[in-house]
């Protein structure tokens, strides 16, 4: 198998969103999603910044965030400050995808519209450029700075 951000370029080309695109290539590092499919539907409805409205956040950044949630999220009664370190670490990673990538909201990174089937089917140059840009930048973020791959 090659990486997974060779994974993540795969999804991307298949039809995978953003969001899916980051979080079925790492779902299975941790307990919690059984399958592939899970990962797919679970993470459908974040890309094109919620639901392509492109109001919210970059799917890759939703995707990246659930990601940092299986793996550091408090469970079982978690305290006031567990809960806050791990808001913290959130608010880094958006902080860092936002320096890479000038913004963490969708309509800003692909700068265009993508809130119908038609302006979709027109953006693909944008999607082509920025939006596989913000991909690989969330993917480098959690790899190398979040070590997503470490245990």
């Amino acid at each position: 198998m090659g990486s997974r951000k060779d994974l993540v370029i795969k999804n991307h080309y298949s039809g995978c969103n953003c969001s899916q695109s980051v979080f079925s290539a790492y779902f299975d590092l941790f307990d919690g999603i059984q399958d592939r499919e899970t990962a797919l539907k679970l993470s459908l409805a974040f890309g094109g910044g919620l639901a392509r409205m492109q109001e919210g956040i970059c799917g890759a950044v939703c995707g990246g965030i659930m990601l940092l949630g299986l793996k550091h999220a408090p469970v079982h009664n978690p305290t006031g400050d567990q809960i806050w370190d791990f808001h913290y670490l959130i608010r880094d990673f958006l902080e860092d995808f936002k320096e890479k990538n000038g913004s963490i909201y969708c309509k800003d990174i692909i700068r265009c519209d993508i809130t119908t089937p038609e302006a979709y089917e027109k953006a693909y140059d944008n999607l082509e450029n920025y939006c596989v840009k913000a991909v690989l930048n969330a993917v480098d973020l959690l790899e190398n700075k979040y070590k997503i791959l470490e245990k």
